[in-house]
C-alpha cells in the first residue's frame, strides 16, 4: 500500500494579496455511488511524520465528513484514500496595468456675457469640455507566480483486501497559479475547492472560486 506511485501535476489559477478568493481549475474522474463510506487517509512514506501532511489531513477528514463519511481504521473501511501536493519554483512574469485619469466625453460648455456701447455689442464666452473619470493609458510590471497542485486518490479496500490488487474510485485535482508562494496559506482553500462538490460529476473539468480564510 505505501509503495504505491502517485504522479502529481502542476497546474493554473489566480490569486494575489490584494485579492480575497483563489482561483483553480478542478478536473475529477471517479466510479463512486451516492452511499456514504467509511475511509482511511493514508500517507505516503515520507509524510508520515509531516505535521504538514496531518494539518492538509485534518482538512480532507473534516470535508469527507460534511459529505456523510467517516473516518475508519485502514483494515475496517471501504476506501483508502491518497493526498500529494506540489508547488513550483517562482517564475517572474509580466502584467500589465490600466492607468486612470480625466478623459473627455466629447460634450462642452460655454458660458459668457455680452456688454453693449451704443451700436457695438462685446461678447465674453469660456467654453469648457466636460470630463468623466475613464482609463487614460496602462503600464507594465512584473511579478512572480508559483503553480499549486493538489490531488486525491482513493481505491477500494474490500478489492484489495480480495484481491491485492488497486481498484482505483476516484482521482480528484484541483491546480493553480498565483503570487503566493507560501503552500500552507493556500491549501486549505485549495482542498476546500476540489472537495466542496464531492464527488461531482465524473470526466468533468471547472473553475472554482474559494474565499481565502
Amino acid at each position: 500500500m505505501r509503495n504505491i506511485l502517485l504522479v502529481v501535476l502542476l497546474g493554473v489559477g489566480m490569486d494575489g494579496c490584494a485579492t480575497a478568493s483563489l482561483e483553480g481549475r478542478v478536473t475529477r474522474f471517479h466510479a463512486l455511488d451516492l452511499a456514504a463510506k467509511s475511509f482511511a487517509l493514508v500517507p505516503a512514506s515520507n509524510q508520515q511524520d509531516s505535521l504538514e501532511f496531518r494539518s492538509y489531513a485534518a482538512v480532507v477528514v473534516d470535508k469527507l465528513s460534511a459529505h456523510g463519511w467517516h473516518e475508519a481504521p485502514l483494515e475496517s473501511a471501504d476506501v483508502a484514500v491518497f493526498l500529494q501536493y506540489e508547488i513550483s519554483q517562482g517564475r517572474r512574469v509580466s502584467f500589465s496595468y490600466p492607468i486612470f485619469g480625466q478623459v473627455p466625453t466629447g460634450t462642452s460648455t460655454t458660458t459668457g456675457s455680452v456688454t453693449s456701447y451704443g451700436n457695438t455689442s462685446r461678447l465674453n464666452a469660456t467654453t469648457t469640455q466636460q470630463t468623466t473619470f475613464g482609463v487614460v493609458g496602462s503600464g507594465t510590471g512584473r511579478q512572480t507566480e508559483f503553480d499549486r497542485a493538489v490531488r486525491i486518490m482513493m481505491y477500494s479496500l474490500p478489492t484489495y483486501r480480495e484481491t491485492n490488487k488497486m481498484q482505483s474510485l476516484y482521482e480528484g485535482e484541483i491546480r493553480s497559479t498565483g503570487s503566493t508562494g507560501d503552500l500552507p496559506t493556500v491549501m486549505p482553500a485549495l482542498l476546500r475547492g476540489l472537495l466542496q462538490e464531492f464527488p461531482g460529476k465524473s470526466g468533468t473539468a471547472q473553475r472554482v472560486s474559494i474565499p481565502l480564510q
